[in-house]
């Protein structure tokens, strides 16, 4: 009880500077976060635009200010020949195909997206459950609907397509969950809002797309599907509903050979190449990405110079009080550790506030693994025994009674 109290008595001796460090250590452990997150996101994206087969492609139909949508998507539709006759394309397609089916029995409306692989390569997103659809009317849904449906579930349901004259047809038929999407994961939205647009305007979470799409409390569920079929399995027909479309050019064409005559068809503002957005996305990603470290560097050094100072001033200020702890029945050794040894919960207790206030900060907008906690915390704990280790075994060698006769 004596020793603890003790070293609770140096701990209060020290609060301020055991305060700063407290700060700077959860400081450094956010900005920590918000780099690796970064860096998940950007290789995150990355990868998406290489499964995607985005480098060979060309996206058409940005909307202007002064764009009529109707007009817009129908000359999309009406090039279809004029585009596919240019050397080097291979195809011209709408971006994205989706489908409604209507779960009757729970009233739920889930939208799909249509994943074949002739549209999105070899692009799987993530899953928090289960596996991909790779048969026809299996469903992925958003990992928000395990409170409706589970895996192995076979709903009845109701297929609605609508063309862009609001024309509808239904199919009756039955779907089968075989996973839930994590909902953290990037994600194409073909839409893009902006003149020149990056793999982040083109890209989202199925939080962020919920969210923007229904309110908190009328939900909807969102999916995948591989292609739909009827009850009787007979393909189901999908018909464009307007938006970009995408042309795919030949392996040993470059997009931005056929990108002038593109713009002669569609016109200045609507034609974008995937290596160009992909580069776009690149210079700016590394812009923010650089800050980050450049923040979390500054950060690192401060926290490492204030533990460096605390160190050595309490092991020059105090070696009298620890001399008189040794005297007193104490060890060497023990006296130093109740000096140092209270730097390692302090950094500890900082990384942890520091995750938590992160988690707080930014709960949806990058997909981070729980084991990036363990790895910032090791990491600070790493640098604050570079930090102390020396200073403490140097301390150890010099016997206190060296110490009296000095002073």
């Amino acid at each position: 009880m004596k020793k603890i109290l003790l070293s609770i008595q140096i701990f209060l001796d020290n609060w301020l500077m055991n305060g700063i460090l407290l700060v700077f250590a959860a400081l450094v452990a956010v900005l920590l976060h918000f780099t690796v997150s970064e860096y998940v996101k950007y290789s995150e994206r990355l990868i998406l635009a290489r499964d995607y087969g985005l480098q060979n492609q060309i996206l058409v139909g940005n909307m202007l200010p002064t764009d009529d949508i109707n007009r817009i998507s129908e000359r999309l539709a009406e090039a279809s020949e004029e585009v596919i006759q240019l050397p080097g394309v291979a195809r011209y397609a709408p971006a994205s195909f989706g489908i409604t089916a209507l779960d009757e029995y729970r009233g739920n409306f889930i939208p799909l997206e249509c994943v074949n692989e002739e549209y999105y390569g070899k692009t799987k997103y993530a899953l928090a459950e289960g596996s991909w659809p790779n048969a026809p009317n299996e469903v992925a849904l958003t990992a928000e609907a395990m409170a409706l449906y589970s895996i192995g579930d076979n709903i009845e349901v109701t297929f609605y397509l609508s063309d862009m004259n609001d024309n509808m047809t239904s199919h009756e038929s039955t779907i089968e969950i075989v996973g839930f999407v994590d909902e953290n994961v990037a994600i194409w939205e073909l839409v893009p809002n902006v003149f020149r647009p990056g793999l982040d305007e083109l890209t989202t979470t199925l939080k962020e797309y919920a969210d923007n799409y229904s309110p908190l409390d009328e939900r909807m569920v969102f999916g995948y599907i591989i292609e739909p079929t009827t009850a009787s399995g007979e393909r189901i027909e999908l018909i464009y509903q307007g938006g970009p479309y995408l042309i795919t050019v030949n392996a040993d064409t470059d997009p931005e050979d056929i990108k002038p005559q593109l713009i002669e068809i569609f016109g200045g503002g609507r034609v974008h190449t995937g290596p160009e957005m992909i580069h776009r996305y690149k210079v700016e990603h590394n812009e923010e990405y650089l800050q980050l470290i450049r923040f979390a560097f500054i950060s690192l050094v401060l926290t490492m110079s204030s533990l460096f100072a605390a160190v050595f001033l309490q092991l020059r200020k105090k070696r009298l009080e620890m001399t008189v702890y040794y005297i007193c029945g104490t060890s060497w050794a023990q006296s130093l550790w109740f000096f140092i040894g209270p730097y390692y919960p302090l950094i500890t207790m900082g990384s942890l506030v520091g995750s938590a206030i992160y988690f707080k900060l930014a709960p949806q907008l990058i997909r981070t693994d729980p084991m990036t906690v363990v790895v910032i915390l090791v990491f600070l704990l790493t640098v604050c025994s570079i930090q102390v280790l020396p200073s403490y075994f140097s301390a150890r060698r010099i016997h206190p009674t060296e110490w009296i006769r000095k002073d």
